[in-house]
Formats: structure tokens, sequence, C-alpha cells
């Protein structure tokens, strides 16, 4: 009798919340140390989840820097929901392109991600072929090589991809990706003595997080992320997250961000700045030295 009756409060809480439209304000931020801001579509008041698109996992992994804030600067509170299903983002079409030293025999294809540092993921390859036999690499493309050496390919995922079933589709092929920075990968096709196995254009599939809080009525909220000395919240939510995470919800999304293009990593833009320099160094030493040679070959008194 008692456990039931605790479960019937909890169920008449999460009832109360849902009708006021959530739990009251947390804590102030200051919202001006978030790098990035974006606006939460709006939603009526009640029990909401928001999914993160891969734009917020890429400046945040772990989620412990996000935020959710109303227009006074106030947090509202927010259980992370993860789930099983992941997230699909499309990426471009590969193009073929050789390298110094390929073997004829060997396809190369560069591979873009459009954010550095995004979490574990899984490269998604699919061909309309339907008999084949093909072994597959995934190489992590070096920023520099050391001592004037040209910098070494780093496999971090290989398959064999085959089918011989002319009669049915080729199953996709699934290569599992790192956590990391680097935002450029080549996939390698070894073709034997084929064609080059055509591919359809590949998918990266992410985690899927949501934040699933109680959305106030008539607030206007923003998501903040982008502050890596930032820890996880804690709020009192969390006491709920059981009853809470199995409760029905309104599912909405982000709008796009304003997309600026991959980043690069700070050590290549370094190594631009560094290059830069020795180049214009280079370029006034020579302007310098004409002029001295100039001098020198005039006659004296002329």
């Amino acid at each position: 009798m008692r456990r039931a009756a605790v479960l019937l409060a909890g169920m008449l809480l999460v009832a109360g919340l849902a009708r006021g439209g959530g739990s009251d304000p947390g804590a102030p931020l200051d919202m001006a140390k978030f790098r990035e801001r974006r606006k939460i579509p709006a939603s009526p008041p009640g029990l909401t989840s928001l999914l993160l698109d891969a734009a917020v996992l890429s400046r945040s992994p772990d989620l412990a820097d996000v935020r959710i804030a109303d227009a006074q600067g106030r947090q509202i509170p927010y259980l992370v929901e993860r789930r099983d299903e992941p997230m699909s983002l499309p990426l471009p079409a590969l193009k073929r392109q050789a390298e110094k030293g390929d073997s004829p025999s060997l396809s190369r294809y560069p591979v873009e991600l459009p954010y550095p540092s995004l979490p574990s993921a899984r490269l998604v390859l699919a061909t309309p072929a339907r008999v084949f036999d093909r072994e597959v690499r995934l190489v992590a493309v070096p920023t520099s090589g050391r001592q004037g050496r040209e910098p070494e390919e780093r496999t971090v995922a290989e398959a064999a991809w085959k089918h011989a079933d002319p009669e049915t589709p080729a199953p996709q092929l699934t290569l599992d990706l790192p956590q990391g920075k680097a935002t450029r990968y080549d996939l390698l096709i070894e073709e034997g003595d084929n064609a080059p196995l055509p591919l359809d254009p590949p998918r990266l599939l992410l985690p899927t997080n949501r934040l699933r809080f109680f959305y106030p009525a008539g607030a206007s909220l923003e998501l903040l992320y982008g502050q890596p000395d930032l820890s996880s919240p804690r709020y009192d939510l969390e006491l709920l997250a059981p009853r809470l995470l199995g409760e029905t919800a309104r599912e909405i999304s982000l709008a796009p961000e304003s997309r600026r293009g991959p980043e690069p990593d700070a050590e290549a833009t370094g190594r631009k700045i560094f290059w830069g320099a020795l180049v214009g160094a280079v370029v006034v030493l020579l302007l310098v030295l004409g002029r001295m040679l100039r001098g020198a070959g005039e006659p004296a008194g002329s």
C-alpha cells in the first residue's frame, strides 16, 4: 500500500508540473560567457523534448556545458534523454581522387566531416552494385609530417565488403569512427582488376540526445553551449527522472545552425600562420637584396 501511495504521489506531481508549465526556473547564468546561443522554437507549456543536432554534439561532446535559459538568463532545468536510434547526417557525394604513390587498383575518396570534435560515430556506405568483393579501409589523414618525412596514414577502421546475389540489394557497410578532432578521412577501396565500385552518398550516424524539460508558459528560451570549463548541471528535476523519461512529451528540433564550414584544427591554423610569415620574410629579404645588388652595380658618382 505504501509503495502504491508513493507511486500515485509521484504521478500526481508529474501531472501537476505538466499542467503548471513546469518547475520553477533555476539559478541565473552569465549568458555572455557562452560562445553559442541558439533560439529554441516556441512550444506550448508542458513536458518538451528538444533534439540536439550535430552542431551541439561537436562543440559539447559530453553535453556538460549545455544549458537552457529564459529571457532573464535563468536556467530551465532539464534531463538528458539518450535514445538507441541514431541520428542520421547526410554527407556529400564521394569523389575519387588519387594521390601520388597510389596503386592503379586503389580507389581513394576524401570524406569531409561537417564538424570537428564529434563524438564516436559510424560511417555508412551503400552501393547499387549487386555482385562484388572489396577490401575497404578508412584512414585518418595526418595534418603534417615530422623531420621532412611524408606523414603516415593511420587506419581507423577496415572491413571486407562483398555480395554475391544479383537478385537482392547489397547490404550497407558500417565503419566506426573514433571520437576526435579530425574533419578529414580517406576511404580506400581495393578494386583488384575490377572497375571502381559505384557508391551512394554516405551517411554519418551520431548518438541521439534530447533534453527533456518543462516549457514555461509564454517563455522565450535559448540553448547555450560553448563554455568548456563548465561542469555538468545538477538539478532537483533529476529526482523525477524515472517518471519523466517515461512520460509522453512534445518533440521539437532546433533550426539549422548558421553554417561556417568545417573548422580547421589549431595545429593547421598555426602552420598556415607560420608559413605565411616565412614567405613574407623571404619576399622582403629578396627585395632588400635586389636593391643592394643594384646599388653595388651603379658607377661611383653617377
